[in-house]
């Protein structure tokens, strides 16, 4: 995993992280308020992304 796990946000959100890798950004998320204040608009954004 890459050592600012917020940077994993993005891809998590676009299924774009491996089985392992986003087990332990489940995990993270879990516990960081950043990374769980940041998500809805991430999803929002990744909505975009699927209609263009």
């Amino acid at each position: 995993m890459t050592a600012d796990k917020h940077a994993l946000l993005g891809p998590f959100v676009v299924n774009a992280l491996g089985p392992i890798e986003r087990i332990r950004f489940e995990a993270h998320l879990e516990t960081c308020a950043l990374c769980q204040s940041e998500l809805p608009a991430m999803r929002e954004s990744g909505g975009r992304l699927d209609d263009l």
